[in-house]
This record gives C-alpha cells, sequence and structure tokens, in this order.
C-alpha cells in the first residue's frame, strides 16, 4: 500500500482569499485591543473611500452635488434609494468627498459580506448587514447608538428579498421610525442611473456613462409631527426624482 498516494487537496483562490479576510479580521481585534481601534476604523474609512473616489473620478467623472448638506457635526441619517447594489457603496465616497472627517455607518446588502476580503473592511468600519431584507433588532440597536453618538448613518428605503431569481423590494420602515425616535434630520441622496453605471452581482462596468451624486437638504418633516407613510411617499418622490 502506497501511503503517498493520497493526494492532498490543493489551496484554490477562494481558500486564499478567505484566509486574507480571516487574518484581517484578527490583525483588526488586536488593533482595537490595544486601544488602537478608533485611529485603524478611521484610518481605514479614509484610504478605502480615498481609493474608490479616484477611481470613481477617473473612469466615471464622479462628483458630488449639495455637499454643504452634509452635516459638519451632530448626527443625521444619509438616505439613498436602496441597500442592495451600489448605491451603499457611492453613499460612503459621496459623504466622504463632503466631509473628510466623518465616517458613515452604512446599510449594506448581506452580499457584500459574502464577499471574501471585503467583509472584515465592512466590519471594520461598523457597516450594518440587511438580510432577507431586513435589519435585525441588534443592529437597529446599534444604529441608534450611532446617532446618540453623533454619528452619520447611513440607511436606505428599500431592501432586497431576493429567492432564486424573483426579487422582491421592502420598504424600511424602520428609517422613519428610528429618526423620529432619535430626533435627527435625513438626508437624502440622489444617485440616478448607477445600476445601469456598476452591476456589482455581474461585475459589469460602464464606462461610457458618468455618476453625479445630488445630496438634497435635510428632511425634517417627520419631527414635524407628518405621518410616517406620508414621509416615506415624499422620501421615495425626492430620491426618485432624477432616477
Amino acid at each position: 500500500m502506497d501511503i503517498m498516494s493520497d493526494e492532498q487537496p490543493q489551496p484554490n483562490l477562494q481558500s486564499l482569499t478567505s484566509l486574507v479576510d480571516e487574518g484581517l479580521f484578527s490583525v483588526f481585534k488586536i488593533l482595537d485591543a490595544i486601544g488602537l481601534g478608533a485611529a485603524t476604523k478611521r484610518g481605514t474609512w479614509q484610504v478605502a473611500t480615498s481609493l474608490l473616489k479616484q477611481a470613481f473620478k477617473l473612469a466615471f467623472g464622479f462628483r458630488v452635488q449639495g455637499m454643504e448638506n452634509i452635516p459638519a457635526t451632530g448626527p443625521a441619517i444619509i438616505c439613498t434609494r436602496s441597500s442592495a447594489g451600489a448605491y451603499p457603496i457611492v453613499a460612503c465616497v459621496a459623504v466622504a468627498e463632503s466631509r473628510a472627517d466623518r465616517i458613515l455607518h452604512q446599510v449594506f446588502d448581506i452580499e457584500f459580506f459574502k464577499i471574501t476580503g471585503i467583509r472584515s473592511l465592512l466590519h471594520e468600519i461598523d457597516a450594518i448587514e440587511v438580510n432577507d431584507a431586513k435589519i435585525l433588532p441588534p443592529s437597529l440597536d446599534i444604529l441608534a447608538t450611532f446617532l446618540q453618538e453623533n454619528e452619520l448613518v447611513g440607511m436606505t428605503l428599500a431592501h432586497e428579498r431576493r429567492s432564486g431569481d424573483e426579487k422582491e423590494v421592502v420598504d424600511d420602515t424602520d428609517l422613519i421610525d428610528l429618526a423620529i425616535k432619535a430626533s435627527v434630520p435625513i438626508v437624502p441622496v440622489q444617485i440616478p442611473n448607477v445600476d445601469e453605471v456598476l452591476d456589482v452581482k455581474t461585475g459589469r462596468i460602464s464606462l461610457n456613462q458618468k455618476i453625479t451624486v445630488t445630496i438634497c437638504e435635510p428632511y425634517t418633516k417627520h419631527l414635524e409631527g407628518v405621518p410616517a407613510s406620508d414621509c416615506m411617499d415624499e422620501l421615495q418622490a425626492l430620491i426618485n426624482l432624477i432616477e
């Protein structure tokens, strides 16, 4: 019997990148334990968004209008159309372009957390997972804590629930509830044609189109007693105005 005949499993790209992802997670944990977590988090955010911003400008002529509408201080909810596709990423870059010293704790579709090598980075900048079109109660508590600490939180009007090739869009009613409870403004962000420019799922990129983000004035009608359903309708109309 030849004991050397058993074939050893060969490493593949997925296993290697998984090791990298686990390594990053371990490094971030160690830095946090020795008191360097906050500095590492801010540095990770600044480097990642800076690289993405330069790539977007080169590829899509990326620009941001209404940058003054991102608060320089204090809490706010930055609101985009969807947590799926490239919307969350573009929102992060737009905030970084507007206020380089502020971090956006953005809600991301769970698909981003499945991409090996990105998972640890998202956790490091306190991104929030959306799973099956839901933000779980513990994550909602985390978002509320960020607002109490005068941070920026990125939420969306709708999430996607997928079953095979079927897709269902579910409104995020937690958005208005959280904004009312925390007494914070909602800053709507318009990102036209982003799905046509960047298709995250297929990796398709259209280089013959431009990305222009418009940051609207802070929305506060939910703080003035307007019913939540009316606020959702108004935000939908505002964000979809040029999309």
